[in-house]
């Protein structure tokens, strides 16, 4: 893709994960999407929200005290993930420093395994895409903290935000967006991203994503560059603190 034509027919579906943590995560790639790929247009965002086991917390205060109740007696909150440099792993090293302490990561092998260690009591926190938890928190099986965006999830709406919660820095969203070799035609670019416009506006669409738990974003090549590159600056010091590697 990255040296593929810039002809408007070569184009990549890319998540937060491939078009910014990799970045970061990936030291001995072949391409620079900085400077190889340019945005086209948002298809939506997934929020993430972050769980905790039966008994240990329902609400954000009750989780810090915890947390510090933790630290207190010498040990740590631990919190789950689907694997190492993945989104949710990095969620929760911002979220031990909004906390102000240690927190035990535990890698597992996909976003499955992690939720069920959760409901299990084997892990304390798990911050994942609402989707992967929608049924659990449903059913009980875990409780939800916050949804870690700026807006209530039209999923769970019951649910504070993280401002609300009082953890504004904590602000998850997985962004699906179009992407374009770097020397694309701003004309081809803004053709493309009316094309999408008109393929999200369709009811049937728009009920689908909302299922999903895909919330609408920035649908112009501009508006959604300034996104991802505000989204890459925000997350290089994230990822160079959490010391995760791929590579």
């Amino acid at each position: 893709m990255a040296k593929a034509a810039p002809d408007g027919y070569n184009i990549a579906l890319l998540t937060t994960s491939s078009a910014v943590l990799n970045v970061f995560l990936y030291h001995k790639l072949n391409f620079d999407i900085r400077q190889d790929r340019v945005a086209v247009a948002e298809v939506g965002r997934s929020p993430s929200v972050m769980t905790a086991r039966p008994g240990l917390a329902s609400h954000f205060a009750e989780l810090k005290a915890a947390a510090l109740a933790a630290k207190a007696q010498g040990r740590d909150l631990t919190f789950g993930s689907g694997g190492n440099g993945t989104g949710p792993h990095l969620a929760g090293t911002m979220l031990a420093r909004i906390l102000g302490v240690e927190m035990t990561h535990v890698p597992y092998r996909g976003s499955g395994p992690a939720l069920t260690a959760l409901l299990s009591g084997q892990i304390d926190l798990l911050i994942e895409a609402v989707p992967v938890q929608f049924g659990q928190i449903q059913e009980g099986g875990v409780k939800p903290i916050l949804v870690a965006a700026r807006q209530r999830d039209a999923l769970l709406p019951q649910v504070p935000t993280a401002a609300e919660a009082g953890a504004s820095d904590l602000e998850i969203e997985n962004s699906y967006g179009i992407f374009a070799p770097a020397k694309t035609p701003a004309p081809v670019l803004q053709t493309l991203a009316e094309a999408l416009r008109k393929g999200l506006a369709d009811p049937a669409c728009g009920k689908r994503l909302t299922e999903l738990g895909i919330t609408g974003g920035r649908q112009d090549p501009e508006g959604f560059g300034a996104y991802w590159r505000s989204e890459l600056q925000r997350w290089e010091p994230i990822v160079a603190a959490s010391g995760a590697k791929v590579d």
